[in-house]
């Protein structure tokens, strides 16, 4: 039988908070261009990063947004 793959394992936060920083360093002058640039991403500011890639992330942003939200 194969893997579901419709629906993925959840993420531990400590996965979260790691893609979401890479994210934000990738997409900062898209998404994130008035926000400091050395931003470290915790739990508290997680859903600033997800919304900014919803918004501004283009389709990539929003698939990411997606995964970060599992």
């Amino acid at each position: 039988m194969s893997a579901d793959t419709t629906n993925p394992a959840p993420l531990s936060l400590e996965e979260k908070l790691r893609r979401a920083q890479e994210a934000y360093r990738e997409f900062y002058l898209q998404c994130f261009w008035f926000a400091p640039e050395d931003l470290v991403i915790t739990e508290e500011n997680l859903s600033f990063v997800i919304e900014g890639l919803k918004l501004d992330g283009g389709h990539k942003g929003w698939r990411l947004a997606h995964t970060l939200c599992r």
